[in-house]
């Protein structure tokens, strides 16, 4: 779901983590919010981690008090933020009729067909933020921003506070997530014109994630292998017309195995063993 588009040729495809880079929304008005965490909650993944993207006016706070009657009348922001940060998504399963504090986002005209529906929730928001997935080890940082964009959310005000944000990232992170792409990967738009984040790139240039994912400009989509040995993702099921007809990308990854207490203590100084690619695809799993 992007830009509050669902795909049009089938259903995601079945996997372990859901990765979604921003851009759920058309403008971050609540009832948008709601709808995207109804459709992210059915889908079957153990695991979706989110960002927000520059159409999600109502989750950057500080730009949304300036910039709200651009956009619409003015929305409940700190609801619509209430819901993406609630830290009861991150439950893994839940039931409509269990007391779970998992909000309920089906609507009233679906609740009646859906009253006993099983689903899933797993979900965890980013927001210059990290985490750590317990099952598979592997390391996650997230961040929305991106240099100026027409007027939109989560712009970084000049060079040196996008160097700020992305010095945040930690060294030892298996996957990036940002909305944006770093300058001179898969970020060019109709017009030819590189609209990356040079800091970002700079920022790359000493952290190596195994795999970058973004979206932001949707020309550019597809993949790229970078010569650090990060696999770059440009995920955006858009195209430029805001038609989603640009498959999810599935991409396999072979984690390491866990050492023995004493190989771990033998190769602390030596760093952490990282996952791998060892695949990456275009697919649509048909209705």
């Amino acid at each position: 779901m992007l830009h509050q588009r669902r795909p049009l040729q089938g259903q995601l495809p079945h996997g372990d983590i859901l990765l979604h880079a921003g851009d759920f929304s058309n403008t971050g008005t609540l009832a948008e919010v709601q709808a995207f965490l109804h459709w992210l909650q059915q889908q079957p993944h153990r695991l979706k981690i989110v960002i927000a993207g520059n159409h999600d006016v109502t989750l950057d706070a500080a730009f949304y008090d300036r910039q709200w009657s651009f956009h619409h009348t003015r929305e409940d922001a700190a609801a619509a933020q209430a819901l993406l940060t609630n830290p009861a998504l991150a439950t893994t399963s839940r039931n409509n009729n269990s007391s779970s504090s998992v909000p309920d986002f089906y609507t009233s005209s679906s609740s009646s067909s859906s009253s006993s529906r099983s689903y899933s929730s797993g979900i965890v928001y980013l927001d210059n933020s990290g985490c750590v997935d317990a099952v598979t080890g592997l390391r996650f940082w997230g961040s929305p921003q991106t240099p100026e964009f027409c007027g939109w959310a989560f712009a970084t005000a000049d060079a040196a506070a996008a160097a700020q944000v992305w010095s945040r990232i930690p060294a030892d992170t298996d996957i990036l997530l940002t909305h944006g792409p770093p300058a001179g990967v898969l970020d060019t738009n109709g017009s030819g014109s590189s609209c990356g984040c040079p800091q970002l790139s700079q920022a790359l240039e000493c952290v190596h994630p195994t795999l970058h994912v973004f979206g932001h400009i949707h020309e550019s989509y597809g993949t790229a292998q970078l010569s650090t040995g990060t696999l770059a993702v440009n995920a955006s099921t858009c195209d430029v017309r805001y038609r989603a007809i640009q498959p999810p990308l599935v991409v396999q990854m072979r984690l390491p195995g866990r050492p023995t207490a004493a190989a771990a203590a033998a190769g602390a100084a030596a760093g952490r063993q990282k996952p791998a690619v060892v695949g990456a695809s275009r697919s649509w799993r048909l209705q």
